[in-house]
């Protein structure tokens, strides 16, 4: 990912353990449609339900423990109901490459841009704005989608009256958070 002129590197992890849990459970259930578009489909349903574990990809992922794991289980089978009531996908679909985006990630690219042109120093470094980046995304709302209708819901959230201030406030208080934990940085200039 790009902000203004610097690049870095986050990853939510829970794409990955949602996506392993998914196709566990559509291994075991044999009247389930597990094109890509379905799964993706039940993915991107549970990734807007759970709270996202953004890292900067320098760090290792944490396990989940029992009680989290028991609650992504849950909201995987309701996302596999809910695509199996009402799939979405069509002939079509199998020749369609669709890939799984949060939305959530290009509007705090936006704000991290905006906030470049004041707060250079902090941002100097590509660790610190992934670690930026990371906490932002992790206490804003998902917003997980696989179609063209995905751009749509990043406007669509862009209209509701608090999700400039929501992400602004989180990307300020990630800035805040890291010169915490790194002295030498600066959060303001």
């Amino acid at each position: 990912m790009k902000a203004g002129h610097l690049e870095y590197e986050v990853h939510n992890y829970m794409e990955d353990v949602v996506e392993e849990v998914v196709q566990e459970l559509l291994a075991k259930e044999s009247d389930i449609c597990s094109c890509s578009h379905c799964v993706l489909d039940m993915s991107a349903i549970v990734l807007n339900q759970i709270s996202p574990k953004y890292l900067p990809t320098v760090k290792e992922p944490s396990q989940l423990d029992d009680d989290q794991f028991t609650a992504l289980l849950d909201t995987v089978y309701q996302s596999i109901d809910k695509v199996k009531k009402n799939p979405r996908h069509n002939e079509r679909s199998e020749t369609q490459d669709y890939q799984l985006r949060n939305h959530s990630e290009a509007f705090v690219n936006r704000v991290l841009t905006e906030i470049l042109g004041t707060c250079n120093d902090i941002l100097s470094d590509p660790q610190y704005i992934g670690r930026i980046a990371a906490i932002s995304l992790n206490t804003i709302q998902p917003r997980y989608a696989l179609t063209t209708k995905g751009e749509s819901y990043l406007r669509i959230a862009e209209l509701e009256h608090q999700y400039l201030p929501t992400t602004m406030v989180a990307v300020y208080q990630a800035i805040k958070a890291v010169a915490n934990e790194n002295p030498t940085v600066s959060p303001e200039e």
